[in-house]
């Protein structure tokens, strides 16, 4: 069967002696070489000030919206299956708690 030639070979992932390569970052050295990682990740991914007032304030905007949003789709929703099943079953709409 020819080789294929749509695909780069695959790299063979075990060394010369066949155990499995250790992988390429290494591991924190201890706890404290986690310490400092975890420091690092920190100081990059955390936001300054002005970007976590405007996270809240959007947060204080957006919750209430959606509070509001979910509480009329419940009450449209509910009048709308409790005038279904009044329908299909024969009940009286005053009769559906």
């Amino acid at each position: 069967m020819p080789a294929c030639n749509k695909h780069r070979p695959h790299k063979d992932r075990s060394s010369d002696d066949g155990r499995a390569r250790q992988p390429e970052a290494e591991l924190p050295a201890g706890f404290w070489g986690f310490l400092r990682d975890v420091r690092s990740e920190l100081r990059r991914s955390v936001a300054d000030v002005d970007e976590l007032k405007r996270r809240r304030a959007v947060i204080i905007v957006l919750a209430p919206a959606l509070g509001i949003f979910i509480g009329l789709l419940d009450s449209f929703l509910r009048l709308v299956f409790r005038e279904l099943v009044a329908k299909l079953f024969g009940f009286c709409t005053r009769c559906i708690p």
